[in-house]
């Protein structure tokens, strides 16, 4: 699918699906002017997963751009949300990043209930995360005393590894940090926050 563009008089959303087909998805269940900020979505064959930072919602769409179910509870509770900005599908359920509460929230994909919760470790960067083979894999906040870009945790939110080198581009400069961390084969490709680099790093603990 693809969001093609929004329509603040009419309340829509319109998108194209994988067959060409454009729905309009209706937001007619809010009272009110609506803002969204750091929308972020993902699809599988028959539903789409969409997240928004503010206000903290959850939506799970159909196929014909209906609404099937929306959660909107912002707070620091087991099923609240604050500030999400990622999401992604996983065989445990929906994973999406709570930014404001520094954890991954796992939802059902049908309604949107709470499963189960795990702490994000350590300080990451405001960037992509990407889950495989049970095991997260977040940029890090990189400082000269840092020698790690990516870390690497499971589904107990313990670390279980770093990956990348030291990567400054000056005395007393900041690590480079990734602003998109994507699989490739056995290795993580790195698109850098503000420098023209991609780094390919091994998804074990060295370059």
């Amino acid at each position: 699918y693809q969001l093609l563009y929004n329509n603040k008089e009419s309340g829509t959303a319109t998108f194209s699906w994988y067959d060409g087909v454009v729905g309009d998805m209706v937001f007619d269940e809010f009272e009110g002017p609506i803002f969204f900020t750091n929308v972020q979505f993902e699809s599988d064959k028959n539903h789409i997963y969409l997240i928004n930072a503010r206000p903290s919602m959850f939506i799970v769409l159909n196929k014909k751009f209906e609404i099937q179910s929306l959660v909107e509870r912002r707070g620091n509770g087991p099923d609240d949300l604050d500030y999400p900005i990622q999401l992604q599908k996983s065989k445990y359920g929906v994973l999406i990043e709570d930014r404001g509460n520094y954890k991954i929230s796992i939802v059902s994909p049908k309604d949107g209930s709470h499963i189960d919760e795990i702490p994000i470790p350590e300080s990451v960067g405001h960037t992509r995360f990407f889950f495989q083979d049970d095991t997260f894999y977040f940029p890090m906040v990189g400082y000269k005393s840092d020698t790690s870009s990516v870390l690497k945790f499971n589904l107990l939110g313990e670390p279980i590894g770093k990956t990348g080198l030291l990567m400054p581009e000056g005395e007393n400069a900041i690590n480079r940090q990734a602003r998109l961390i994507q699989p490739l084969q056995d290795k993580l490709v790195l698109i850098g926050v503000n420098l023209p680099y991609i780094d390919i790093l091994s998804t074990g603990d060295k370059h």
